[in-house]
């Protein structure tokens, strides 16, 4: 455990962990597995330039073929990627053995992957997965006037069979050629006794860390996924909190506080979003599809608790979470998918900019989405004026810490450092009441 140094100053934290690829590597929602999502986190870290802008790519829907078909035509990968990779603590130690590639790559090596300056003097410079998803095979949010639900989702769908296509290209030459870098991630996720884990351990560190700083802390687990998500992790989180997990053992008793009671109505819920309105329903957590559901006023002694509006919900979640709480709420899909996976659509954040003695913290590997359409997961946004907060950019590192798994996999100390790195800034900003901070 890092030595640490506690202030009496430091503010109260919240922090909000996503589920699926943030805290597990799996996604039932996405229908992805762990080894899915290892390739597709080694993706995220391989970054290169386009050596032309592909923008037909954006637009080819029902224009280079027949309307009709609606079939996409793309570029192939290599005539468009030139791919540096960086994978820390995962290259070669030699450098210069450098095998065959099937893209045109070179190692570079760094500390952190948030140290890293990336190429911005170049408009085509992105990760190997921005390039898949944003431009060789890209999300569609519209559609020409007409088209059909049936062309849509099967547009859409071959989109992803496209993407996966790639995606086992670009991981059947890298296990070939840099196995050790996949090997290095699936080790990582193995305990001594070589039982895989579920959770990673960087959260139970972190939570450790807390404790040991006798910080005031809450949890709020955030997903778009169903029950069964919830569930599961509930499981091993309320066994690391009673000091049963059997790689994590303790006589930590305040962690017993922290324990999620599914039989307390206030302990869960889910989020219910349109264009006029914010709703947070308590005590259920199947929530209806439709964006135009209505929670009439008259029907609400038939749920536990309906908090309206995003002042209310702030104030909810501040009050709800003093005690040391912990939560898990969903959040509302259909509303993000619909508006096109854009950030103002996604999993509402709400924060008061004036706030002093509370830091809130998102943790997600969506936080932001790079690329030409602007998509992202979150939906950071002023508490008192309702106002969707931009650049998203200027809040990372801040409110807003973008996970990328092959980190917090192989570095122990990943969420404690992102702690570390939003409290820090907090501070110095003038928002807590002290410039000190704990220092790793």
């Amino acid at each position: 455990m890092p030595p640490s140094r506690l202030s009496s100053t430091l503010p109260r934290l919240i922090l909000h962990f996503d589920v699926n690829k943030t805290l597990i590597l799996s996604d039932s929602a996405g229908s992805r597995t762990t080894e899915d999502i290892l390739k597709q986190s080694l993706q995220q870290s391989i970054y290169g330039t386009m050596k032309e802008h592909p923008s037909e790519v954006r637009s080819t829907f029902g224009t280079e073929t027949k309307k009709s078909e609606g079939k996409i035509h793309s570029p192939p990968l290599e005539e468009h990627l030139l791919v540096n990779n960086w994978i820390e603590n995962i290259q070669h130690h030699n450098e210069n053995d450098v095998a065959e590639p099937l893209f045109d790559y070179t190692h570079h090596k760094y500390n952190h992957h948030k140290d890293f300056e990336h190429d911005t003097s170049h408009p085509h410079y992105m990760s190997l997965d921005t390039y898949i998803h944003e431009y060789l095979f890209p999300y569609r949010a519209e559609y020409p006037e007409g088209t059909s639900k049936a062309l849509i989702l099967e547009d859409r769908q071959k989109q992803k069979r496209e993407r996966k296509r790639v995606t086992e290209k670009f991981a059947q030459y890298y296990y070939t050629h840099h196995r050790h870098a996949y090997d290095k991630l699936t080790e990582a996720l193995k305990y001594e006794n070589d039982k895989s884990c579920f959770i990673l351990p960087a959260f139970f560190r972190l939570m450790l860390w807390l404790e040991e700083n006798n910080r005031l802390y809450s949890i709020v687990f955030r997903t778009f996924g169903d029950m069964h998500d919830i569930e599961a992790i509930t499981t091993e989180f309320n066994q690391f909190c009673r000091g049963e997990h059997p790689q994590f053992p303790h006589n930590v008793e305040s962690l017993r506080t922290k324990i999620i009671d599914m039989d307390d109505k206030d302990s869960f819920g889910f989020f219910h979003r349109n264009d006029e309105r914010t709703l947070l329903v308590l005590g259920e957590y199947n929530q209806p599809k439709r964006i135009d559901a209505e929670f009439r006023t008259q029907d609400e002694h038939k749920l536990h608790k309906v908090i309206r509006g995003e002042q209310s919900i702030y104030d909810y979640l501040m009050q709800a979470t003093r005690s040391g709480k912990t939560l898990a709420l969903r959040d509302f899909y259909s509303y993000w998918s619909w508006k096109g996976e854009k950030p103002l659509a996604g999993k509402v954040f709400l924060i008061d900019l004036e706030e002093s003695t509370t830091l809130q913290i998102f943790f997600d590997d969506n936080v932001s989405i790079e690329g030409p359409q602007g998509r992202g997961i979150v939906d950071l946004r002023d508490a008192k004026t309702h106002k969707h907060l931009e650049p998203q950019s200027h809040y990372m590192g801040l409110y807003l810490q973008d996970v990328l798994p092959i980190y917090s996999i192989t570095n122990p100390s990943y969420f404690i450092e992102a702690v570390v790195e939003s409290e820090k800034r907090f501070l110095e900003e003038g928002k807590g009441e002290s410039k000190s901070s704990m220092m790793l």
